[in-house]
């Protein structure tokens, strides 16, 4: 396993200090980054992962996209929204 670069760190805390939150009734908080205006892309990604994965490519289709990535790993966003 490749370490990640500090730049690479940084981005990747960036990404996630940019997630907003929204808690179910049942209180279960969902990580979330939305950009762009189009039609929508909701990106999922699988485990052991996080979104960050999507970075670029999201980053590429919010041009012309609403671009959803879902935070699926509780660990990355446990932060978020605190």
């Amino acid at each position: 396993m490749v370490s990640p670069t500090m730049t690479q760190a940084r981005e990747a805390k960036e990404w996630i200090a940019q997630c907003e939150t929204l808690t179910s009734r049942r209180g279960h908080r969902i990580a979330y980054r939305r950009r762009g205006l189009g039609p929508t892309v909701l990106m999922l990604h699988g485990f052991p992962t996080w979104s960050y994965d999507y970075a670029q490519v999201a980053d590429d289709l919010a041009a012309d996209h609403d671009v959803i990535t879902l935070e699926l790993d509780r660990s990355a966003a446990a932060g978020v929204g605190t």
